[in-house]
């Protein structure tokens, strides 16, 4: 019964740690958009916007990089069966310990640049938004 409750326990641990992980991009908008000079409206959106654009991205800039993974399933193993193990291995190791390094860093930055670059646009987008708003009202 202990076994079962730590197992629940640590499962229960990691899955809140993945999903705080994975909220990084939401949080660093949700940061940038309270500091600094000026704050930014309508924060949660403009989280929110930033979240899918950061993952958008990611996905988008790992487009390139299929290619590899082809070239690794189905031609690797014809050059390796020919005699050329460097550059199957090579390739592998591309595949393997690279690419997914490369899908991190991209992420990384994409999750902590997207929020800066976006931050003014939103503020002239909600400012020309509300006065749009206000010129309406008076009409």
């Amino acid at each position: 019964m202990i076994i079962i409750l730590k197992s629940i326990l640590l499962i229960t641990t990691y899955s809140a740690l993945a999903i705080g992980v994975l909220l990084l991009p939401c949080w660093v908008a949700y940061a940038s958009s309270k500091k600094f000079t000026t704050t930014v409206k309508n924060r949660i959106q403009f989280s929110l916007v930033c979240t899918v654009l950061t993952y958008g991205l990611s996905v988008f800039s790992a487009f390139p990089l299929i290619p590899f993974e082809s070239f690794n399933i189905f031609i690797s193993p014809i050059i390796f069966n020919h005699g050329n193990k460097n550059i199957a291995y090579g390739v592998n190791y591309f595949i393997e310990y690279i690419f997914p390094l490369l899908s991190i860093i991209v992420w990384f930055i994409c999750s902590i640049v997207i929020p800066g670059k976006l931050k003014p646009s939103w503020i002239i987008l909600t400012k020309t938004t509300l006065q749009q708003d206000i010129e309406q009202e008076t009409r």
